[in-house]
């Protein structure tokens, strides 16, 4: 077969950006028939010779193996003012290996002794079902995982003894074998029915001729995982992601950019909004950034704040999900590495309150719908072969788990069956279905009145109300809306997209733009003041990474006081001349 393997230094970008490379055309009939008899084979009469017989003279043996191989059949659309721009159509088999030197209190990993070592590397695995060519290239990937390990091992050593650290935790948690055999997914959907769809639905930006930018997105992704490990777990997990995305933008009168967005996902075709309440959803949130482009920039505010909807999911995320995930931090041989790591800020929390006692939080990744609303962070094995299991997170305020890997920290031994990553985003704790519930709830209406009671007593003119915040990794982002200052950078509440004026007086509403959140933290949790008695299913993609589906469900919520200050973006001179749709 004709393709061309990736150089392994280019191993290190992100999923979508790889698959972006790989255009070749790989006939429909590839793959067909499939049989997983000799992928598995490889994998085990490899992994079984890998831990007999590899080992230099005088050093350690791996004492731990694990291959995954993953499978992407990828099909993506982008559309612009009904016309088709970019299309992708193939398939491609990664391979990722996990081997450990030294035992289980103290091996190669968790620990970062330079650039390489924040992303892990997969390698390019033959898309054909031979089992030479399989055994071949899994050889020489287990070779490099093998002599990688031993340097890093030696590297953490010194370290260690260098700092004289030594109340660490172990570096992996021994865990009972699992074995699962979920069916494989293929990606069935109407390729021509979709172009059609992504035309249809680009041209409705065409009725506003304002909006100087606009795209509709298409993808869909089929993901089939083959597990294996020297432990005895097996497991082969099939999986499927479905997005339909549209964004636009334009420039108020001062030059200042508008951006807005919907995004639509699913784990069926079938799940997915009809075509129509689609183009609803997309003619709304143009008129609304075209209002948005005529109002008058916000003024600093400081007062109560009220999230519901997207913002609602998009303020829990950012503040509560990504912050009870990654609770182990590697050791850093520098620290510069500290800003490219994820830790979770809550992880050293455990058994205090972090938020208001009438809100408990689960993490469930066996749910599967919520009031009927399809959740997409379902899983029945996690990225280390664990079972998941519902978690308790959040009991009347107090946090009293965090999300689990077979990474342990000081506190927390054992895996709770979170472990999520991807092909170059290491597996941790990460979130799947995270559910928030409010013992004491208030109903939309009332949380308004909330909202103007405590804005009254504080001597507000009006309060404020979001219902749309910028998710810090959508795809969708324009590229001035991520030209961040340092102070910007700061926050951990991202930017809001669509936000009203509530006036005390009258109870009016008015859009507002270009406001930005300033020094928020995780302390924003703990003001909250009311809860919602509404749900809203947020379905998301962790790190814009399809092989991370996640989801939400969270009340609105009223927060006692928050800072929004105009945005501190450089605005861009308008085009010279008007949009030829215009005329």
């Amino acid at each position: 077969m004709n393709i061309a393997r990736l150089n392994r230094k280019n191993m290190r970008l992100f999923p979508w950006m790889i698959m972006a490379l790989l255009t070749l055309s790989i006939p429909s009939l590839l793959m067909g028939g499939f049989t997983d008899e000799a992928l598995f084979k490889a994998m085990d009469d490899e992994l079984q010779r890998t831990i007999r017989k590899l080992k230099m003279e005088n050093l350690d043996k791996p004492y731990y193996v694990e291959y995954a191989v993953t499978e992407f059949q990828n099909f993506e659309l982008d559309g612009s003012f009904g016309t088709i721009t970019r299309k992708i159509d193939d398939r491609n088999r990664y391979l990722l290996v996990d081997l450990r030197v030294g035992d289980y209190t103290f091996d190669n990993t968790n620990f970062i002794g330079d650039w390489s070592g924040i992303l892990q590397r997969a390698a390019e695995l033959t898309i054909e079902n031979d089992y030479d060519a399989l055994r071949q290239d899994i050889w020489l990937a287990s070779d490099q995982a093998y002599k990688a390990a031993l340097e890093k091992l030696a590297r953490k050593r010194a370290y260690v003894q260098t700092k004289a650290i030594t109340d660490l935790p172990d570096d992996l948690s021994r865990e009972e074998p699992y074995t699962v055999m979920e069916s494989r997914v293929d990606l069935k959907i109407d390729r021509a029915a979709w172009e059609k769809a992504v035309m249809e639905l680009s041209g409705i930006f065409r009725e506003y001729p304002s909006i100087n930018d606009s795209n509709v997105t298409f993808k869909a992704i089929a993901i089939n995982r083959y597990f294996l490990n020297s432990e005895g777990f097996k497991n082969r997990r099939g999986t499927s992601v479905i997005l339909v995305g549209a964004s636009a933008s334009t420039q108020a009168a001062d030059g200042q950019n508008i951006f807005n967005y919907e995004t639509f996902y699913a784990r069926d075709i079938n799940d997915l909004p009809a075509r129509e309440d689609i183009a609803k959803k997309i003619r709304e949130f143009a008129r609304i950034t075209l209002d948005i482009s005529h109002v008058e920039q916000l003024s600093d505010y400081s007062g109560p704040v009220l999230f519901t909807g997207q913002a609602s999911g998009e303020f829990f995320r950012q503040l509560l999900a990504a912050n009870v995930s990654s609770p182990q931090t590697p050791l850093l041989a520098d620290e510069r590495y500290a800003g490219m790591v994820q830790k979770g800020k809550l992880a050293g929390k455990l058994n205090l309150r972090i938020l208001p006692s009438f809100i408990d939080v689960i993490d469930d990744p066996t749910l599967r719908n919520w009031n009927g609303v399809p959740l997409i962070g379902w899983y029945g094995v996690d990225d280390d072969g664990v079972p998941p299991q519902r978690v308790s997170l959040i009991e009347s305020g107090k946090l009293v788990n965090l999300l689990m890997s077979r990474i342990p920290t000081k506190k927390l031994k054992q895996s709770n069956g979170h472990s999520r990553g991807s092909l170059h985003i290491p597996a941790e704790g990460r979130p799947a279905n995270m559910i928030i519930t409010a013992k004491e709830k208030t109903s939309l209406k009332d949380l308004k009145a909330k909202l103007l009671e405590y804005c009254r007593e504080m001597g507000l003119e009006y309060g404020i109300v979001v219902t749309k915040l910028r998710d810090k990794n959508s795809y969708l982002e324009s590229d001035s809306s991520t030209d961040l200052t340092p102070e910007q950078r700061k926050t951990e509440l991202s930017f809001p997209v669509e936000a009203y004026k509530v006036y005390v007086e009258d109870g009016r509403e008015e859009l507002i733009r270009g406001a930005e959140f300033e020094g928020i933290t995780v302390r924003a949790l703990k003001d909250i003041l009311e809860a919602g008695d509404d749900s809203f299913a947020y379905n998301i993609l962790l790190g814009n990474n399809p092989e991370l589906p996640a989801s939400l469900v969270t009340p609105s919520v009223l927060v006692e006081e928050l800072d929004l200050k105009k945005s501190e973006i450089k605005p861009s001179k308008p085009p010279i001349l008007k949009s030829p749709l215009m005329n």
